[in-house]
């Protein structure tokens, strides 16, 4: 995602990560992912219960696709946070148009399931396309 955030902004969109981190750990999350973007803190995990996000049991997390997944992320430098936080929690990606609507959903089926950046570039250059022209 960082290596296409030019991009995204440039098709006017922006990105926002939610976490359920506490919000006094934020700079820590921020500084260790080394992200440009806005991070929020959702300790109640409203946002996740609203976008359908749900959990993963220990079979999905020791699965040999989320296993390589994080082998390959840390043989490139990456180090879990060694945070107390619920493992199980899954993730998702949204884009969201100017009126609010899920233009595009990803809800993750085990933390190593991500759609590309260019998809959700796609879907974010489709809103602005479908725009109509005012003049």
């Amino acid at each position: 995602m960082r290596r296409i955030h030019d991009a995204i902004l440039a098709a006017g969109g922006s990105v926002l990560v939610i976490t359920f981190e506490p919000p006094e750990r934020i700079p820590f999350y921020v500084e260790a992912h080394g992200w440009p973007f806005a991070v929020v803190s959702d300790p109640t995990r409203a946002a996740y219960q609203a976008f359908g996000l749900g959990s993963a049991g220990w079979v999905t997390l020791f699965g040999p696709r989320v296993v390589l997944e994080y082998l390959g992320l840390m043989a490139k430098g990456y180090r879990p946070m060694g945070s107390d936080s619920d493992v199980h929690q899954l993730g998702g990606d949204f884009v969201i148009d100017a009126d609010r609507r899920i233009v595009f959903a990803h809800r993750s089926n085990d933390p190593a399931d991500r759609p590309a950046a260019e998809e959700l570039l796609r879907a974010l250059r489709s809103i602005s396309s479908s725009r109509p022209c005012e003049g």
